[in-house]
C-alpha cells in the first residue's frame, strides 16, 4: 500500500478544477484566500459541500499513512469529539482537506507565478 499525499492530490484536483470551469489560478495571485474561500464547499476539492466526494473504502485506505495529519487537522479545527452520526473515514478525509485547502492554494498561487 502507497502513502497518499492529500497535499498534491488536492494541488491536482484544484487545478483541473480550475481548468473545467474556466478559473485562472495565476488571477488570486493577490487574494489567494479568495480563492480557497471559493473552494471551500466544492466536493471534489474538500467533501465539505455533501461532506464526503470519496467513497469510505477510498477513504480508509488514504488515512492509512495519515492519520497525524488527521489529528492535526481535528486539533486545528477544535474537534474533541467526532459527532456519532458521522462516517469515521469520510469526517476525517473531509478534514484532512479543509484543514490542507489554504496550503495548497498558497502553493499553486506560487507555483503559477514561476
Amino acid at each position: 500500500m502507497y502513502k497518499y499525499n492529500y497535499l498534491e492530490e488536492m494541488k491536482n484536483d484544484i487545478i483541473f478544477y480550475c481548468q473545467d470551469n474556466g478559473i485562472d489560478i495565476k488571477s488570486y495571485k493577490e487574494e489567494p484566500d479568495k480563492l480557497a474561500d471559493e473552494l471551500w464547499d466544492i466536493d471534489c476539492i474538500t467533501g465539505n459541500g455533501m461532506c464526503g466526494y470519496t467513497e469510505p473504502h477510498e477513504c480508509a485506505q488514504f488515512l492509512t499513512y495519515n492519520l497525524e495529519l488527521a489529528r492535526e487537522a481535528l486539533e486545528e479545527f477544535g474537534v474533541e469529539k467526532i459527532p456519532r452520526d458521522k462516517d469515521l473515514y469520510k469526517y476525517l478525509d473531509t478534514s484532512i482537506r479543509c484543514y490542507l485547502l489554504n496550503q495548497a492554494v498558497y502553493e499553486l498561487v506560487d507555483e503559477e507565478e514561476e
